[in-house]
C-alpha cells in the first residue's frame, strides 16, 4: 500500500473548485491501493467524509503553525506530501515543512490552484520554493508556463482535473433531463469571477423574461462581495442557497455561464461540458484549453455581446443525442481511470513525472 498525505487549508466547502478537485484526486487515489490522509483546518466542514481526515487550527494561520510539527511525525519512506494552497499567511509554515520534509529524504510536490497562484504568492520567495518541493503540479498548460515563469527552480508537470466515475453517471442523467432553465451561473464570487459584469448579464437575461438560476458561494473571508452581489441581481433571478455540490436546478439549464480573470483549470466549466450544456466562458487561455474540441461554447471577449451568444445558444438544435456526441471528448480527457495513472506516476516516481 502507498501512502499520501495532503496538506490543505480547505477540503470541499461548498463549490471551490480547488476544494473538490482535490476530493476526486483524494478519492479516486484511495480506490487504487493509495493509503490517502487529508490534513486540514477546522474550517472545513465536519460532516465531509474522507478515508481519513484530520482537522486542527480554528484560523488558517493556526492551522499552518503546526503543520511542521506534524510532518515532522511521517515516515518519508512511507510515502509522499503533496500540498495544495499556499496562500497569505500560511505559504512560509507550508514551505518550511516540505523543505525539512526533503532533507529528510522525503518527496514532496506542491498542487497550483490557479495560473497565477505561484506569481501571487511564490515569486518573492523562489529560493525557499526550490528547496521546498520536487515538483509542481498545475492542471492545465497556461498555468504551467505562468508557474514556471515565477519559479524557474522546480520542474512543473501537467496533470489535468478528473471526474470521478459517478459523477460522470449523475451527468448522464442530467445531460439526459429536461431543461429547468436558460441561464445557469454558479461560483464563488471574487473579484477574479467579475461580479458587477456577471449580475449585469443575469439581469439582462431575467429582464428578457428568460428562466435565470444564481448559486453564489461567499470566498473566504468575503462575505461582503458576496451580500453586494446577491443585493445586485434582479428579483427575477432565482437565488439558489450555497451546498455542498451544484444544485441540480444549475446541472440541467440550458446555458452555462462562466465569468473570469484568470484560472487553473475551472471544474465548474468541465462539470458544465461533461453534462452536455452550452456554454458562455470568458475568452481566456486557461478556458480555451480546457474546452479545446467542445463545439457548445460561445467566447466572450465583449460583454456587449452576451445577449447575442445567449440568444443564439437558445435558438440552436438540441436534443439528447446531440449533447451525448458534444461530451465524449472531454470525458476521455477527464475521466478517473486516465488522469489517476498520470497522479501516480508523479507521486510514486518523481523522475517518471515528465511523462505524465
Amino acid at each position: 500500500m502507498r501512502s499520501l498525505t495532503l496538506y490543505t487549508p480547505f477540503f470541499v466547502p461548498h463549490i471551490g473548485g480547488m476544494e473538490r478537485a482535490l476530493y476526486r484526486i483524494t478519492t479516486a487515489l484511495s480506490r487504487r491501493s493509495w493509503i490517502v490522509h487529508i490534513d486540514t483546518s477546522e474550517l472545513t466542514p465536519p460532516d465531509i467524509k474522507h478515508q481519513a481526515i484530520t482537522r486542527s487550527g480554528a484560523s488558517l494561520v493556526e492551522w499552518a503553525d503546526g503543520v511542521q510539527r506534524r510532518t515532522l511525525r511521517l515516515d518519508p519512506e512511507h510515502g509522499p506530501i503533496l500540498f495544495a494552497s499556499l496562500g497569505p499567511g500560511t505559504g512560509l509554515q507550508q514551505l518550511a515543512a516540505a523543505s525539512e520534509f526533503r532533507k529528510r529524504g522525503g518527496h514532496s510536490i506542491w498542487r497550483t490552484p490557479t495560473a497565477d497562484h505561484a506569481s501571487r504568492n511564490l515569486v518573492e520567495h523562489p529560493g525557499k520554493a526550490a528547496s521546498a518541493f520536487d515538483r509542481i503540479v498545475a492542471n492545465g498548460n497556461a498555468s504551467a508556463v505562468m508557474t514556471r515563469s515565477a519559479v524557474p527552480g522546480v520542474p512543473v508537470s501537467v496533470v489535468p482535473n478528473l471526474l470521478l466515475d459517478e459523477e460522470v453517471k449523475g451527468h448522464d442523467e442530467d445531460l439526459a433531463s429536461p431543461r429547468r432553465a436558460d441561464l445557469a451561473w454558479a461560483g464563488r464570487v471574487e473579484a477574479r469571477k467579475q461580479p458587477e459584469q456577471l449580475a449585469a448579464c443575469l439581469n439582462r437575461a431575467a429582464r428578457k423574461g428568460l428562466v435565470v438560476v444564481a448559486q453564489p458561494v461567499p470566498s473566504f473571508g468575503n462575505l461582503t462581495m458576496y451580500d453586494q452581489f446577491c443585493d445586485s441581481l434582479d428579483d427575477r433571478v432565482r437565488l439558489l442557497q450555497p451546498t455542498n455540490g451544484m444544485h441540480r436546478d444549475i446541472a440541467v439549464a440550458s446555458v452555462f455561464l462562466h465569468l473570469s480573470t484568470r484560472e487553473g483549470s475551472p471544474n465548474s466549466l468541465l462539470e458544465a461540458a461533461s453534462r452536455g450544456q452550452w456554454i458562455i466562458a470568458s475568452d481566456i487561455p486557461e478556458c480555451r484549453e480546457l474546452l479545446q474540441d467542445y463545439p457548445a461554447v460561445a467566447w466572450l471577449t465583449n460583454f456587449h455581446d452576451f445577449d447575442h451568444h445567449l440568444v443564439a445558444h437558445l435558438a440552436r438544435e438540441d436534443s439528447v443525442d446531440m449533447r451525448i456526441g458534444m461530451v465524449q471528448r472531454i470525458r476521455e480527457r477527464h475521466n478517473e481511470e486516465t488522469v489517476v495513472g498520470m497522479w501516480g506516476a508523479v507521486l510514486a516516481q518523481p523522475e517518471l513525472a515528465d511523462r505524465a
